[in-house]
């Protein structure tokens, strides 16, 4: 076979070759290399193959895809280990033959998806897309109870903390007076309670990308060193007291508050945290004092997604319909759902849900026919294996609902609250 300058996974007969699509689709039917065949690399003659083509639900492959561990972000890579160098020796003597040797193993850290994302977007500009904020990556963290809330990144974007790293930044249509359109109009985005806004103001002012995606870079940059730290074993909050110029970081250890393990970077997930001056508790406004950092346990309140082959799904009942306020409302029933779960039968607590390949915890009972109170794990065995920096498991588990574009669970997230 004769390979030219260019290569394609396409080939087709070069004395028959024709302009014609069709010609070409019949032609990949001809039968095997004859001998006169060419490959060609990035030939444009074939039109992509459309999904509208296969028979398959591209849901159904992302929901399979998900429960099997294999989908994750392009931004991000998983760990892996590999023989680095192999010494054999051979020996022999009057005593007979000797036979040893020597391998060196090497370790490469994952990438997480927050690493990946902020080096597209400070490196890539022509890949910049605000809708990607729209999933769930950020963390809200009341400082008086400590009790947090998984919510929209975009959300956080509209925080006081985060708006004010802009406080210098130079808009092009900034007039004396310190006015600018296009700075009312991003926070108008950012603050509104539609989380769709900011991805609307970007496609309807093309023109605006190049400055809207500085300004974003400016909040990403400063949110991205938040969330967990896990060489330090420290989950980090973004807060600007009053009356201070410089935001400050916020520091929690797990001893402190035992749901900050839970917010690991991984390649499908990544968490950003700012404190906010809600209580986030039964109602709005705090009534205490002084703050209840360590005085009581906290909330953690978030959705695991259901991978169906696996317990306790085998003991949950689906219900079709979409939730109400019966249903304990949830963030994300802004999507519509075929079915939400019945985890009334979880009545026996002690279970155990595993989320993510390191994440157990115990199911302490439902707060309602619709969601569970949950409580954190400590496995000896991960704490050994983080001890020895062996890789971490792939066993196939649940995950915790963040990524919303990303995934195509029919099936409702349970609402989940875990105490610390």
């Amino acid at each position: 076979m004769e390979l030219g300058d260019q290569c394609s996974t396409d080939s087709y007969n070069t004395s028959n070759s024709s302009n014609d699509e069709e010609d070409v689709w019949n032609e990949m039917d001809s039968p095997p290399f004859s001998g006169s065949e060419m490959l060609l690399i990035g030939a444009g003659a074939v039109p992509r193959l459309q999904w509208s083509n296969c028979c398959c639900s591209a849901d159904q492959l992302k929901q399979q895809l998900k429960e099997a561990g294999r989908l994750n972000h392009i931004l991000a890579s998983k760990s892996f280990r590999f023989v680095d160098s192999e010494q054999r020796s051979l020996i022999l003597g009057s005593h007979g033959v000797q036979v040893g040797g020597n391998r060196t193993y090497r370790t490469i850290r994952e990438e997480p998806l927050k690493k990946g994302l902020l080096v597209a977007w400070e490196h890539e500009p022509q890949l910049q897309d605000p809708r990607e904020f729209e999933n769930f990556w950020g963390i809200a963290v009341s400082l008086c109870t400590m009790n947090a809330r998984r919510v929209r990144l975009v959300e956080l974007l509209g925080e006081y903390s985060v708006l004010c790293l802009l406080s210098r930044f130079q808009w092009t249509d900034q007039r004396t007076d310190g006015r600018s359109d296009r700075r009312l109009k991003f926070f108008k985005a950012v603050t509104s309670s539609d989380p769709r806004a900011l991805g609307v103001l970007w496609d309807t002012e093309p023109l605006w990308r190049d400055e809207l995606g500085k300004a974003l870079l400016v909040c990403l940059r400063t949110l991205f060193k938040t969330g967990y730290d896990e060489d330090r074993d420290e989950f980090n909050i973004l807060w600007l007291p009053p009356d201070c110029h410089k935001p400050r970081r916020v520091t929690l250890k797990s001893k402190d508050q035992t749901w900050v393990k839970f917010l690991k970077d991984t390649t499908y997930s990544m968490t950003v945290a700012v404190a906010v001056e809600d209580k986030l508790g039964d109602s709005p406004r705090c009534r205490q004092q002084t703050p209840q950092w360590f005085e009581s346990p906290s909330i953690l309140e978030t959705a695991i997604s259901i991978n169906q082959g696996l317990p306790p799904a085998n003991e949950l009942r689906k219900v079709r319909g979409c939730p109400d306020e019966r249903h304990w409302m949830h963030r994300a029933d802004g999507k519509s759902w075929k079915c939400i779960w019945d985890v009334s039968s979880l009545i026996k607590p002690g279970g155990h849900v595993w989320v993510g390949p390191e994440d157990r915890l115990t199911i302490l009972k439902p707060l309602t026919k619709w969601h569970l109170l949950l409580e954190v794990d400590t496995v000896k065995r991960a704490v050994l294996r983080d001890l020895l920096g062996l890789p971490r498991s792939e066993r196939l588990t649940h995950w915790e609902y963040t990524d919303e574009e990303g995934e195509s669970v029919d099936v409702r997230p349970i609402p989940v609250h875990i105490i610390s």
